[in-house]
């Protein structure tokens, strides 16, 4: 069985990182898509975000251009 581990990072602190994940870092929100990236490819996880619940009130369109963002 694959190896759990919590991630959790405030804006001023990374408080738990069992998996050694980069740290994003506060004010770096536009790096998101870059640090999912290293976190797959460093720790072979998969994000569906194809399956993800992005909502963005009634806006369709915008929350596409969301997972197209993650996706870059």
């Amino acid at each position: 069985m694959p190896e759990r581990g919590e991630y959790s990072e405030s804006e001023t602190k990374s408080y738990r990182n069992d998996l050694g994940f980069p740290v994003l870092g506060r004010g770096n929100l536009h790096a998101f898509p870059t640090w999912l990236r290293q976190v797959r490819e460093k720790n072979g996880l998969d994000f569906d975000t194809g399956a993800a619940d992005i909502r963005v009130g009634r806006k369709r369109a915008a929350a596409k251009l969301l997972v197209q963002w993650l996706e870059s």
